[in-house]
């Protein structure tokens, strides 16, 4: 706050803030009202209810991560089958299948509070239980890998289809932010499973991972293994990533070129604006 005494436009004056614009223009706000709306608007995303999977949230700047943790255990899929005539989009054919799925974390981006298009998932064989705990790739199809290279996604979930407009009619931040969350999980989970990431990026994770244990190598293999143990899948040895869960997070807002955001006194001027419907001139 000691900034805003550095900016003549902007005075502090017992439990008021009065802004005047170039214009002579007066805005007005009560400084407990505008502390809170500093924390809402610009400090802080855990103003509201979170979803019940998101363990951890980080901001900087305009972009909020939420990571989120899903426990094992079968999800249906829809899988590509052997013998589809096309890998992906329309006439390939998709079998049904039962599969068990270790820990698995989505890492959802936000930019102002809207779902963004630098999403990624993640494996883990036992709960997060720090920020420091190592991920691994996910053996699963859609889940892409791309070429080495710098500002790239490690394990990209695609939403090509993901219906955008249900974020966007939104208008509250954070019933927005749910929604998103609420499609991309569902993009996630509940998308069928085809050979779009080896067409566009060259591989995914589950043709990479495919090798690692036996019983995860077909599809056929994976829901007899799920059938005749569905923790089983908590003793395969998963690619591993190198990166901790803070090391992704902040891969993520390197690639993005977020800062962090210092308080400012141009910060409150612009709340006292865009909060106050009535501004009077100076008598």
């Amino acid at each position: 706050m000691i900034a805003a005494l550095t900016n003549p436009a902007l005075v502090i004056e017992a439990n008021q803030v009065q802004h005047v614009t170039p214009e002579g223009q007066s805005y007005q706000m009560l400084l407990a009202d505008v502390l809170k709306l500093a924390q809402q608007e610009l400090l802080d995303d855990c103003t509201g209810v979170l979803p019940s999977e998101v363990c951890a949230v980080f901001r900087r700047g305009k972009f909020t991560i939420w990571v989120g943790q899903f426990s094992p255990g079968p999800r249906a899929v829809d899988w590509i089958t052997d013998d589809s005539p096309s890998p992906f989009g329309p006439g390939t054919r998709y079998s049904k299948h039962s599969i068990a799925l270790p820990y698995v974390l989505v890492v959802a981006v936000f930019l102002d509070g809207t779902l963004s298009s630098e999403n990624e998932c993640f494996f883990t064989t036992s709960p997060l239980a720090s920020l420091s705990d190592e991920l691994c790739y996910p053996a699963l199809l859609n889940i892409s890998r791309f070429p080495e290279r710098a500002k790239k996604p490690l394990a990209w979930i695609c939403t090509q289809h993901l219906n955008f407009r249900q974020i966007h009619k939104e208008r509250d931040r954070q019933r927005r932010m749910h929604a998103g969350w609420q499609l991309l999980c569902e993009c996630l989970f509940c998308a069928s499973f085809n050979r779009s990431s080896e067409a566009h990026e060259g591989a995914s994770y589950y043709e990479l991972s495919r090798h690692v244990d036996g019983r995860i190598s077909t599809i056929a293999s994976w829901e007899e293994a799920t059938r005749a143990d569905p923790l089983f899948i908590l003793e395969v040895p998963f690619l591993k990533t190198g990166h901790t869960v803070e090391q992704v997070v902040e891969r993520i807002f390197d690639n993005l070129g977020a800062v962090r955001h210092d308080l400012t006194a141009d910060d409150l001027a612009r709340l006292l604006v865009n909060h106050k419907p009535a501004p009077r001139r100076p008598r």
